[in-house]
């Protein structure tokens, strides 16, 4: 490391073997620390320490809707209003009482969150056809605002914070100053007024935004009333639930838009099941294929790398994927299972990266 990083750019290998950079190449890392950098490689690296909290989540959002104003027009600055106010009342909020189960930094909730209003707004994206952007737009638009914030920001806390979330969520919505209510200390905070109405819901985490028909549902009804069948035994019987339901319809709809979702949360709770349940009905399609495969802690990069490249086609040189005409899919159980290495990292899991 310490060689290639010289002004010589030499890569002195194990096997004896130096390969020299051309002068136009550069290495770059993204480091979570220097706890295991000698002070040898840490001279000869240039450090660019940027802190997430002094670049802030709005850089993203900006970002998105300036691009979003190619499609929509003036109805990507309401979104961007909304987008802003929403998250910038959510993330403060979470950071003085929310519990994550897995730690997560704001900037990536913002994005959670954009890549679920993306799911809203991808079919009216279209470089072939010229698609028509119906008149409901911008209401259509301020709903999928909301539905994305509950299922971004909201639905990563834990159980006992989200009942929390929940009541200060109905708050923003029923045009409450929530900065001074829950000691915010937003600046320049400017409460907006939302015209919008939810129906009958006990829960925020109960509703379901259906685009076409512009009404909110309760997850329960997104589905035709479940029917025991009669060849089935007791143990392969999956009852759905409003849990199961909601992590399906995210599932379809993350996957379906080309976003990757992570379920994350206690042992035994039919995280497992419920998504292999999915792909099997979803996904086992002349469109798609998908691979089932599960880490443990003996888990290695190599493995890895074999078990996906073994379901793989070869195209052409170089060239690997699904059976032709088809997307593939992976589907990774016990993400969380591969042990640590000497310096902290976790190999298996950096190649998925």
């Amino acid at each position: 490391m310490n060689t290639v990083l010289d002004d010589n750019k030499k890569l002195c290998l194990n096997s004896g073997q130096i390969i020299k950079l051309k002068p136009t190449m550069t290495i770059m890392f993204e480091v979570e620390d220097l706890s295991v950098a000698s002070p040898a490689t840490v001279s000869r690296c240039g450090m660019v320490l940027l802190e997430p909290q002094q670049l802030g989540h709005t850089p993203l959002i900006t970002s998105y809707c300036d691009d979003l104003e190619k499609l929509l027009g003036k109805t990507a600055e309401v979104v961007r209003g909304y987008m802003h106010y929403l998250s910038d009342a959510c993330l403060a909020f979470t950071n003085i009482c929310g519990k994550f189960p897995v730690p997560t930094d704001p900037n990536f909730l913002a994005n959670s969150m954009l890549n679920m209003f993306e799911c809203y707004v991808k079919d009216w994206r279209s470089d072939e056809v010229a698609v028509k952007i119906p008149k409901e737009a911008e209401e259509m638009c301020t709903h999928a605002v909301i539905f994305a914030h509950i299922w971004s920001i909201g639905v990563a806390l834990d159980e006992t914070t989200r009942p929390k979330f929940d009541a200060f969520f109905q708050d923003i919505l029923a045009n409450e100053d929530v900065n001074t209510k829950y000691k915010l200390d937003l600046p320049n905070f400017e409460v907006k007024k939302f015209g919008v109405r939810l129906g009958e819901y006990k829960s925020i985490f109960d509703l379901y935004f259906d685009r076409d028909k512009l009404v909110w549902i309760n997850w329960l009804k997104t589905i035709p009333p479940f029917v025991v069948p009669r060849d089935v035994s007791y143990a392969q019987l999956i009852v759905p639930t409003i849990d199961s339901i909601r992590m399906n319809k995210l599932l379809s709809t993350l996957v379906l838009n080309g976003k990757y979702p992570l379920f994350c949360g206690p042992t035994g709770t039919g995280k497992s099941i419920t998504v292999a349940n999915e792909l099997k009905r979803s996904f086992d399609s002349p469109e798609w294929t998908y691979l089932n495969m599960s880490f443990s802690a003996q888990t290695s990069a190599n493995q890895t790398q074999r078990i996906i490249d073994g379901k793989m086609e070869k195209r052409r040189k170089g060239v690997y994927g699904p059976p032709l005409g088809k997307k593939g899919l992976i589907f990774v159980d016990d993400l969380n299972m591969p042990q640590k290495e000497v310096y902290g990292a976790q190999p298996p899991i950096e190649l998925l990266r």
